[in-house]
């Protein structure tokens, strides 16, 4: 397989682990790529849409900083990649929204069940641009003329930062916890929760549009939560997944959870594979 995509369209899988925590707590561009990803997964072509925006994003943005060079050539040029950014810009932009839109009801659902009850989660895609109007049109022409209208209404401020302000580079998705913002109000063991109900809404969304289960890795995944939420876990991973657990401890899997598996054991180094259900 040559590229990225070949592989993504052949083996799909879902991973959790610690690092995935900073999905709540880090900075905007991560939930930007776990976005990517799973659209990556529905789409394996969107691959060559983010190659693409990345090119044109990098040359424009180099094209800024020079300005002071050429500056009686440079209005024709910014003219050419505008067109260029619009339509790429806005393609990003309708798939992360519409995978959004389709994550968030799953998303939700398993937030509530994994909280018992407790919790309500709220995922919203923030454009980094301005979108139709509500009520308006909302074909790729009326988004892709929107962004080329902001593109250049914000020229004379992007010469003067050297920089594209404007695209999906400044997406945002927020996620919040009854209506606050999780980054900041969300305790450990509800981040961690919100990030798994993420993860298995990603798992749901591409089996139901692939039609096959992805593979499900999980990290340490019961650390940090409390004894009630890793049980609702359990229950909802060993549902018909093929899911593969690392734990340093096997206490918290219940017996009928452990009896349905195949645990593996590593000792100094080596790895011990008893029979399924053995301990």
């Amino acid at each position: 397989m040559e590229r990225q995509h070949d592989l993504q369209g052949n083996l799909r899988c879902v991973g959790f682990s610690a690092l995935d925590l900073e999905l709540v707590r880090g900075e905007p561009a991560l939930r930007r790529h776990w976005l990517d990803r799973v659209v990556l997964q529905l789409e394996p072509l969107y691959s060559e849409l983010l190659s693409r925006y990345g090119r044109l994003l990098r040359q424009r943005s180099q094209l800024l900083r020079r300005q002071s060079h050429d500056p009686n050539g440079i209005s024709a040029l910014l003219d050419a990649f505008d067109v260029q950014m619009a339509l790429v810009g806005t393609r990003l932009h309708r798939r992360r929204q519409r995978a959004l839109q389709r994550m968030a009801p799953l998303a939700s659902s398993w937030h509530e069940r994994l909280s018992g009850g407790r919790e309500q989660l709220e995922l919203r895609y923030r454009s980094g641009s301005v979108p139709p109007g509500a009520g308006s049109d909302d074909s790729e022409a009326a988004w892709c003329e929107s962004l080329t209208d902001q593109l250049r209404d914000q020229r004379a401020n992007e010469l003067r930062l050297g920089q594209c302000g404007i695209g999906p580079h400044r997406d945002e998705i927020e996620l919040q916890l009854q209506g606050d913002a999780a980054r900041r109000y969300g305790s450990a063991g509800q981040q961690r929760t919100l990030v798994l109900a993420l993860k298995l809404a990603e798992l749901e969304l591409v089996h139901q549009v692939v039609g096959e289960p992805p593979l499900l890795l999980l990290d340490d995944v019961l650390a940090e939560l409390d004894p009630s939420r890793q049980q609702l876990l359990l229950e909802a991973v060993g549902e018909g997944h093929q899911c593969l657990v690392s734990a340093t401890h096997l206490q918290a899997f219940s017996g009928g959870w452990r009896q349905a598996s195949q645990v593996v054991t590593m000792r100094a180094g080596a790895l011990q594979m008893p029979g399924a259900g053995d301990d």
